[in-house]
């Protein structure tokens, strides 16, 4: 069953991707190409196609190399077709107000500039994901009915797959692990690839230390590989999964605080592992606060008066390249950053600690967040 809904699951979204593509690859080529030379005709063809080979990745073990090329021209489509997009919205004043002659004058000038600006968007763009280092985010969080301050990790979004390098990882953790952490939060697509694959650097995230413990849930990602044994795997390196389930940290016999977590929406779609709010939370002990897990944001939508302190929650990469924050808006409540979405109830939604598909970061920074819990006056 998880083999048969992953396979239409991806059939969908891969003809969704090759009509968005195409649409793509035609505005970027008849704003900008389409009176240069044939080999510009060559390069915008070779962009789409490596934009669709893209989509195939997960299915192959492609060589480090093809994996970056295929996952930076990705980032490459996208920049240019937006330099675009601004480019006829920069234009669109001209025709009501300008007359004929000034329209055409300007014209070559602000296709000019638009596309100077998506070229150093990609160059700004690819060092910002690829060298940038993540920050540490200090965020501060008053919990009602916390009866000690917490000091704990969220990481989120490390996508860990064929770009992942070994030594950056292991930098990550080490950073980590100096903050010397109460607990750690893996909030969703921390695995990115068949956990065959990659096992060897898996297996680095035993070296994560935390007085009391790892927690661990699914997001998106990885739904699209062999997700039991991503599951089988984290707990065996000692981390705790939450699949619609709690589990409480005590402190000298005392319960101090609930850890919800449910596996990711996207689990409906799938047809397996489906989260269960309900469930979870009444897992939890009622006369403690609680954390919740959720991979995306938008669970918010299903909480309703479920008494929740703190949601920990990824997905959006605040956005990581912009535009694309403008539509991840679209889809979820928030894109980054803590909010309080009820009286003495938030949300943090991270930026992720490092990219998908593009090595590129334009408007967000990769982040592991330093959260301090503090028991509320």
């Amino acid at each position: 069953m998880q083999t048969q809904n992953h396979n239409t699951s991806f059939l969908i979204f891969f003809l969704i991707a090759f009509l968005v593509s195409c649409g793509m690859h035609l505005l970027i080529y008849y704003t900008y190409f389409r009176y240069s030379q044939r080999y510009a005709y060559y390069f915008v063809w070779g962009l789409f196609l490596c934009n669709l080979l893209f989509t195939l990745h997960h299915y192959f073990n492609l060589p480090y190399l093809l994996e970056l090329l295929f996952s930076t021209c990705l980032g490459v489509s996208f920049l240019l077709f937006s330099g675009a997009i601004f480019y006829y919205i920069f234009l669109s004043p001209l025709l009501i107000f300008a007359t004929k002659e000034q329209y055409h004058l300007l014209m070559p000038s602000i296709r000019y500039l638009s596309f100077i600006l998506a070229i150093c968007a990609i160059f700004y763009g690819l060092y910002a994901g690829l060298y940038k280092k993540p920050i540490i985010k200090n965020i501060e969080v008053p919990i009602s009915r916390l009866q000690k301050e917490m000091k704990i990790i969220q990481i989120s979004d490390l996508h860990i797959n064929t770009l992942t390098r070994i030594q950056n990882l292991q930098k990550m953790i080490q950073k980590v692990n100096e903050l010397k952490p109460d607990a750690i939060m893996l909030t969703g697509d921390i695995i990115d690839s068949n956990s065959h694959r990659i096992e060897e650097k898996i297996i680095l995230l035993k070296n994560l230390k935390a007085k009391f413990g790892i927690y661990y849930i699914l997001g998106n990602h990885e739904y699209y590989h062999n997700t039991e044994e991503i599951l089988d795997l984290i707990r065996e390196l000692g981390i705790i999964v939450l699949n619609n389930t709690s589990t409480t940290i005590n402190i000298d016999s005392t319960p101090l605080i609930n850890i919800i977590g449910i596996t990711d929406l996207s689990g409906e779609k799938m047809g397996f592992l489906k989260p269960n709010i309900k469930q979870a939370i009444l897992k939890g002990n009622p006369k403690i606060p609680s954390i919740l897990l959720s991979h995306q944001p938008k669970v918010l939508k299903f909480i309703g008066n479920k008494k929740i302190e703190l949601i920990l929650s990824g997905h959006t990469h605040g956005g990581q390249i912009f535009p694309f924050n403008f539509l991840v808006a679209l889809d979820q409540p928030y894109v980054k950053g803590l909010h309080l979405y009820k009286p003495n109830q938030y949300i943090y939604v991270s930026q992720g600690s490092s990219t998908w598909g593009p090595p590129m970061r334009l408007g967000s920074t990769s982040e592991i967040t330093y959260i301090t819990l503090k028991p509320q006056e």
